[in-house]
């Protein structure tokens, strides 16, 4: 493994353990009832359009985190779940929150490089079914070689499905109209129990300054953890992450893959200037039953 590859892998794993506790509140598809029932939905169109089955299957889930999307996905009758995150703090609390299922499914965690667990399985000869991510791909050195590799790993077929998100940079346009959209939704009592306008008011004034002094001293080199927050976020921060770059990155003639573009806004307004298109977009790999 390159020396800069071991060394992203690392800054993620560290930064992660660090900010796990914030993981959930801060993720807007986790910690707001409507967004996440919004990418549980997109999720099943995806499945659908494919036309498969999620009864009885195996699921593999790349940079689980704290696994929020399990208890979703246990309701699908699926046959087996594993999650897998760099982050040891993060496996530890996903495992806590899975003990409240009493489910007879399979239910494995391991805290481990998506690079090194995919060349396990392959070695093992473990195949899955449906192959699932959320916001995972531009902390990858190299996404065009774990996409080659996952073929390894995809059962005949079986699927990929890859919900990206967006650089929310200053100077992306996207960014900053989902930013606003979070902010005015909150503001105005969307996919929030705090009924107390003025409470909201503080909220948001608070979570400004706490952000604004995270990123002084993330750029200052004063917070605990020194590493640059450029190689958490690698894809997004040196390169212009573009699904057309990877969609083609195959080594297999039996795999099909597509990307299309999504949005999850409260204002149609903003998103009609945000670009959500050029942003936004669930990657699709299928592996064909002649696999």
């Amino acid at each position: 493994m390159a020396v800069k590859q071991k060394e992203i892998l690392e800054n993620n794993r560290l930064f992660y353990n660090q900010h796990f506790g914030l993981h959930d509140r801060v993720n807007s598809y986790i910690s707001k009832k409507n967004c996440k029932e919004f990418y549980e939905k997109l999720f099943l169109k995806i499945v659908e359009k494919e036309n498969l089955r999620l009864e009885k299957i195996n699921v593999l889930e790349l940079g689980c985190g704290t696994s929020n999307f399990l208890e979703f996905l246990l309701a699908q009758n699926i046959a087996s779940y594993v999650g897998i995150d760099i982050s040891e703090k993060m496996i530890d609390r996903a495992k806590k929150k899975s003990l409240k299922f009493n489910s007879s499914e399979s239910i494995s965690f391991y805290a481990t490089a998506a690079e090194d667990f995919i060349k396990e399985m392959k070695a093992q000869n473990k195949k899955f079914d449906v192959i699932f991510s959320c916001s995972f791909l531009h902390h990858l050195f190299n996404p065009k070689v774990l996409l080659c590799s996952l073929e390894d790993i995809m059962a005949p077929n079986s699927i990929y499905i890859a919900l990206h998100e967006c650089n929310m940079s200053a100077k992306n346009k996207h960014g900053f109209a989902q930013c606003a959209d979070g902010i005015l939704a909150y503001l105005f009592g969307y996919d929030t129990t705090d009924s107390n306008i003025l409470l909201r008011i503080k909220k948001i004034i608070f979570i400004f300054f706490r952000i604004l002094a995270r990123r002084t001293m993330f750029y200052f080199g004063k917070s605990d953890h020194k590493k640059d927050l450029d190689y958490v976020d690698y894809q997004l921060n040196f390169y212009s992450f573009n699904p057309l770059e990877i969609i083609n990155a195959s080594t297999n003639q039996n795999i099909h893959t597509y990307a299309e573009p999504y949005g999850y806004f409260v204002f149609d307004f903003l998103k009609k200037i945000s670009k959500f298109s050029n942003n936004y977009f669930y990657l699709v790999k299928r592996a064909k039953s002649s696999l």
